[in-house]
């Protein structure tokens, strides 16, 4: 596998996971009274859990193309 897209790889499962235990911090902390509200809320007429995937797959994205590009050279 090119050693980029196996640092895009990598990055992005890091950041998926580091994603998932900061949620389950946050929520374990701050627990919500209904779940059924998180589930309904929108963000510019798209999902929360939408944002929060988009968000970290991007930044996985960019931080493994900028390490495999770096680790390339």
């Amino acid at each position: 596998m090119n050693i980029i897209f196996r640092h895009v790889f990598i990055a992005n499962i890091f950041s998926i996971l580091l994603t998932i235990v900061l949620m389950s911090i946050t929520f374990v902390l701050f627990p919500l009274d209904r779940w059924s509200l998180l589930w309904q809320a929108k963000m510019g007429n798209v999902s929360f859990f939408v944002w929060i995937g988009g968000i970290a797959i991007g930044i996985g994205t960019i931080v493994g193309l900028s390490t495999g590009w770096y680790w390339k050279q």
